[in-house]
């Protein structure tokens, strides 16, 4: 049983064997898929549906507990941290959405070279993929994920 405002992290990565922490004897799947946390007698607690999941990346309720799934940073046996996964610092200096809010598509503008993008709306599903510096298609309005050259950088995006 877990307490009121205790926290349980299970690795659901198929090392039953592994003696450090709680590893679970399955693994999900990368590609996405749904989740469900049951009662001992068969009634869903919690249940989600993933889309495609990058490395160091976890998912969690924001607000904790309650909230909907975001990209997080993971929260190891503590309350979640409500920020989206996006190193700011370097979307900051380095790497611009341009334009950003957006209307019409985007160009990811940098001095070095990118190969691919792909947009994530923020349930972890993949909206959109580009192997140019460029998404020239509209987006719904919302927000988004922006991962460039596989993990290489990840930015938030604003679609009006």
């Amino acid at each position: 049983m877990i307490k009121k405002k205790n926290y349980l992290t299970i690795w659901a990565d198929e090392d039953g064997n592994i003696t450090e922490g709680l590893h679970a004897n399955f693994k999900l799947s990368a590609s996405g898929e749904e989740i469900q946390l049951l009662n001992g007698d068969g009634s869903i607690v919690d249940q989600t549906t993933f889309g495609a999941q990058t490395a160091d990346i976890s998912m969690g309720r924001c607000a904790n507990g309650i909230g909907s799934f975001v990209f997080m940073s993971p929260s190891y046996g503590k309350a979640n941290v409500c920020t989206t996964a996006v190193d700011e610092e370097v979307a900051d200096s380095e790497w611009k959405i341009v334009p950003n809010p957006a209307v019409n598509g985007f160009t990811v503008v940098t001095s070095g070279t990118v190969y691919t993008i792909d947009v994530y709306d923020l349930s972890g599903r993949l909206i959109k993929k580009s192997g140019s510096a460029q998404i020239s298609e509209p987006l719904p309005a919302g927000m988004y994920i922006i991962d460039v050259n596989r993990g290489e950088v990840r930015m938030k995006l604003i679609q009006l």
